[in-house]
């Protein structure tokens, strides 16, 4: 019984030396966060580059690594508690080593995971943002100026409601696949503005259990570990082409969550394709609106009642989706993801979605690529 003591020491010594070499990485890492041009380099020379480069090694393969890394991780899982439980059965085996050998063994893991985690994506958080890049950080809007940037999303999305495809009950129609088709064009007067985005786009993937995503709350993701773009194709079609924009903003360097849904809305809006356009105005819509019911409720009904049929049918529609997948699942993925983003430099958590307002007005009234007019 010694001898075996004496062996599962330097064995538990052994893991505790694997694990001190993740732990100092994120200990660098975490370092470097607090020196902007340290962790601009970073940025700059490793994770935009791996991310390139993975992006471009997974996409030649059709099915979604998102959905197989999920799978693989959960069969993991099982295994693993499933030895860990057999060990602790067994009377052969000391249970207090045992324990801190398994326990040794997850930490290990994870921190490798948080590791590839950090140097991938994280590290696009405490660097330099879109808006400062561009130069349109804001100091906060007039309610007039918000109202007018609604009423010309509301104008142009009254427009274009006549044009897309319908269904029989009247509803924006179209398949995910018909939409993605346009991603390699669609970033064309981004880049043109923005030159500091353009870089490699991907074909989205759509994610083969989107009815769970949709129960989560999320329209799409980007994944670091495969450097692709994931779509939820259960969602309304009216926001599938938005969301597609949202994600490659992503995938082009764009971290913070109010900057991506900005990209994205003025790619959409930009686009020569007429879904790609009414999608961004309605998604643009959504948010003006939201700030406008906040800032002056009488403005906000002014436009509601201005609504067209199709708009106000599509508009109505979503509403009705996301109330049915509200639940528990879905509060869970809040929290966790509202701390994900507080943890990871952006203190107003989810909202912060509602920062894009503020950088959607400032550009309508000061960029020569505006569609709006004076």
């Amino acid at each position: 019984m010694r001898t075996a003591e004496k062996t599962r020491k330097p064995q538990l010594l052994k893991y505790f030396l694997s694990a001190l070499l993740p732990v100092l990485l994120l200990c660098l890492f975490y370092f470097l966060t607090t020196k902007r041009d340290a962790i601009n380099s970073v940025q700059e020379k490793f994770s935009l580059p791996a991310l390139r480069f993975l992006g471009k090694t997974f996409s030649a393969i059709p099915v979604s690594i998102l959905e197989i890394f999920i799978a693989a991780a959960v069969i993991a899982a099982i295994v693993y508690i499933f030895k860990f439980i057999s060990a602790l059965l067994s009377f052969r085996r000391a249970k207090t080593v045992t324990i801190l050998r398994f326990l040794l063994i997850l930490v290990i893991i994870l921190a490798w995971i948080w590791n590839g985690y950090c140097w991938l994506w994280n590290a696009g958080y405490y660097a330099d943002s879109f808006a400062e890049k561009a130069g349109l950080e804001t100091v906060g809007i007039s309610t007039d100026d918000l109202y007018n940037a609604a009423k010309f999303f509301c104008e142009q999305a009254n427009a274009l409601s006549y044009l897309v495809p319908r269904d029989d009950d009247g509803i924006f129609c179209g398949g995910f696949e018909y939409f993605a088709e346009s991603y390699d064009t669609l970033y064309a007067p981004i880049d043109e503005e923005f030159p500091f985005l353009a870089g490699q786009t991907t074909m989205p993937k759509g994610v083969f259990f989107s009815k769970i995503m949709s129960y989560m709350g999320y329209t799409g993701l980007f994944f670091p570990f495969s450097g692709e773009t994931y779509i939820n194709t259960d969602q309304p079609a009216w926001d599938i082409p938005n969301t597609i924009a949202h994600e490659i903003a992503h995938q082009r360097g764009v971290h913070f969550e109010a900057e991506a849904n900005f990209i994205g809305i003025a790619a959409c809006i930009q686009s020569d394709e007429l879904y790609y356009r009414y999608s961004g105005y309605m998604a643009g819509l959504i948010h003006l609106t939201n700030a406008l019911y906040t800032a002056d409720p009488e403005r906000y009904w002014e436009l509601r009642d201005s609504f067209s049929a199709h708009l106000e049918a599509d508009w109505q529609d979503n509403n009705r989706y996301w109330q049915e997948k509200e639940g528990k699942l879905n509060e869970v993925a809040d929290m966790v993801y509202d701390t994900f983003l507080q943890v990871n430099n952006q203190p107003s958590g989810l909202q912060s979605y509602g920062e894009c307002v503020d950088l959607l007005v400032l550009w309508l009234n000061t960029s020569a690529y505006s569609p709006m007019e004076g």
